[in-house]
């Protein structure tokens, strides 16, 4: 079911359009920037591979990348300083948030969708790039699923 918990061990996608500010060159390995997990509303998008196994679908145009991560990596980041601990802590969850057919936004439907969330909302743009930073280096360490063309 498409609203079920996202297990620790799952696999999931995060599309990476081919943009100067998402990627980067280090020694000819094309690398994946923390600008790639931008989200307006602080909650990048991925996609459980569970539900999609072919990563093709993540894209939406065909210059796209595809990484992956480990949703247990993903909460892991917790661990990392995102803020001062007089300021409190956050939690980094990743969450269902599937897209059902005829939805108010009219967005396309996409049973697999999630976000990468923090508790509580992360309020500064800050530390949200400091999370967007934490994924980077996640994304990086696997090889791409698809490289951006």
């Amino acid at each position: 079911m498409p609203d079920t918990p996202v297990s620790n061990d799952e696999v999931l996608y995060r599309r990476v359009p081919n943009r100067p500010e998402n990627l980067k060159s280090e020694n000819g390995i094309c690398t994946v920037g923390a600008s790639a997990f931008n989200s307006p509303d602080r909650r990048p998008s991925v996609n459980r591979a569970c539900h999609w196994p072919d990563p093709k679908k993540t894209q939406t145009e065909q210059s796209d990348g595809v990484l992956s991560l480990l949703a247990v990596e993903i909460r892991e980041i917790g661990s990392v300083a995102l803020g001062a601990p007089a300021v409190g802590s956050f939690k980094v969850l990743v969450e269902p948030r599937p897209i059902y057919a005829n939805n108010p936004e009219g967005e396309p439907e996409n049973l697999s969708h999630a976000q990468i969330e923090t508790e509580p909302p992360m309020e500064s743009q800050s530390r949200f790039r400091k999370l967007k930073e934490a994924l980077a280096q996640l994304a990086n360490r696997r090889p791409w699923l698809i490289e951006p063309k």
